[in-house]
């Protein structure tokens, strides 16, 4: 993943996340230290989240930070984040097979994205 693949990815998780938890960017912002207009930024994936924030936004959200910085797993919920704290979403995602397939399926997107490069490149070079 590239820098502004990774922004997306973690700048709409932020605004799932934000939004299921009855948020607005104010508030969130407010619990955070920055402006709503930063929060919308890293929603849509314009900035980069610096490290030390993404603490303090799992935190405001009560969800685990890998909620913020990676791909959810697709058996989570808008349910499951609007009703579980960071603890309860930590044990649901610590399910070895759950997380094993994920982590599959982050492995099988990598090798069909290099195929479809070599493949886009080879097409160019003829």
């Amino acid at each position: 993943m590239n820098v502004s693949e990774i922004n997306e990815v973690m700048g709409k998780n932020l605004y799932r996340i934000r939004k299921v938890r009855g948020l607005t960017q104010k508030t969130l912002g407010s619990k955070v230290g920055v402006g709503a207009a930063t929060i919308g930024n890293y929603e849509r994936g314009i900035r980069y989240i610096p490290g030390y924030l993404i603490h303090g936004l799992a935190l405001a959200l009560n969800v685990p930070e890998q909620f913020l910085v990676s791909e959810l797993p697709d058996d989570i919920k808008n349910s499951d984040i609007a009703n579980s704290n960071s603890n309860e979403l930590l044990r649901k995602i610590s399910d070895r097979d759950a997380w094993k397939k994920a982590e599959l399926r982050k492995q099988v997107q990598t090798i069909q994205l290099v195929d479809n490069l070599l493949r886009d490149s080879k097409r160019r070079n003829l």
